[in-house]
């Protein structure tokens, strides 16, 4: 399978008779989607910009496709940007053999990094090769990690031998820093999973204060961003409630009644006292900022599901359009 960056790239391949392309809108592309293309296929070709800003999309998403066990490799666009403007100049069976000779996507990497030093340096060439050493330890199986020294080795007219012995040496000293570095990787994690409770829970407490706000989001936030859990059922009887006039706290509260905390939880919605917090232009940008961490979490959550390309690359355009919502509470 093709990906590439932009909708006028996946036309012109289309066109061209590259069916199998899809595009990823480059820095949109998350592990949510790495794993509905999983299931199409095992091996992808990256078909991005042959700039600065493709080549950094093409680095972004070569670890979130290796995650689901994707095969990857790098097209070489030069000299043109992108395919759209290749297939025009150089036409459709040319890009064919670019495909059939696109790079492992680790000897991009490694080629990525030696565009940062000067190798008639010494001092930036001893930097390379360490570098390089450090990139190679990522790979935890040693026979494949033997592999790829070998292919970095002849690529670059590094003795095997010394170039193994410091990917050894690398490999040691990080030994020591794994276990807290997944600890780490933990924490962040609840500290997101906590982060998107606060923004469901404060939207909702804001819904419930302010009803002129449902008119604000209309469109952009409904019931079903709030998820499954118990915002999510809240959030569709606060909307519902809204919808024929008026919000009764002890109606959705008795719907909660048989589990303790699901109603703490729900009745803190009612408790809360925010009736200050949009009157200044702060607060506001901070409700339009919490509007967006909401749609967001419910697009992450709907490309986890994604049940054809269609609706990926739907999700996709949605997710790229976010960052430029504006919502006015005048």
């Amino acid at each position: 399978m093709l990906i590439c960056e932009g909708y006028m790239d996946v036309i012109a391949m289309h066109q061209a008779g590259f069916t199998n392309a899809v595009a990823s809108l480059g820095t949109a592309f998350t592990a949510q989607h790495a794993a509905l293309l999983s299931r199409y296929t095992k091996q992808v070709v990256l078909t991005y910009d042959s700039d600065e800003a493709g080549t950094k999309a093409a680095l972004r998403a070569i670890p979130i496709l290796k995650e689901v066990g994707m095969s990857i490799k790098v097209l070489n666009m030069k000299p043109y940007k992108d395919p759209d403007e290749f297939i025009k100049n150089l036409g459709a069976e040319e890009f064919k053999k670019r495909i059939a000779e696109a790079k492992n996507s680790f000897m991009f990497e490694i080629e990525v990094i030696r565009r940062q030093y000067d190798l008639e340096d010494p001092e930036q060439k001893t930097a390379f090769y360490n570098q390089t050493a450090m990139k190679l330890t990522e790979f935890s199986e040693a026979l494949e990690r033997d592999n790829y020294i070998e292919a970095v080795a002849r690529e670059y007219f590094i003795n095997y031998q010394d170039l193994r012995r410091l990917v050894n040496q690398m490999g040691s000293r990080l030994v020591g820093e794994r276990p807290r570095t997944e600890y780490q990787e933990r924490g962040k994690k609840k500290e997101k999973e906590d982060g998107i409770r606060r923004s469901l829970r404060l939207l909702l407490t804001w819904l419930i204060e302010e009803p002129r706000l449902f008119d604000k989001i209309k469109g952009i936030v409904g019931p079903e961003d709030f998820g499954d859990g118990v915002y999510g059922e809240a959030a569709r009887m606060v909307f519902e409630a809204h919808g024929q006039g008026r919000v009764e706290p002890a109606a959705i509260l008795n719907h909660f009644i048989n589990d303790e905390e699901q109603y703490k939880e729900v009745a803190a919605l009612f408790n809360a006292s925010l009736r200050e917090s949009l009157g200044n232009e702060e607060q506001r940008k901070a409700f339009a900022e919490t509007v967006r961490r909401v749609k967001k979490y419910s697009l992450d959550a709907q490309s986890r599901n994604a049940k054809n390309i269609e609706e990926l690359q739907r999700i996709i355009r949605e997710q790229a359009e976010l960052s430029n919502l504006h919502i006015s509470l005048d």
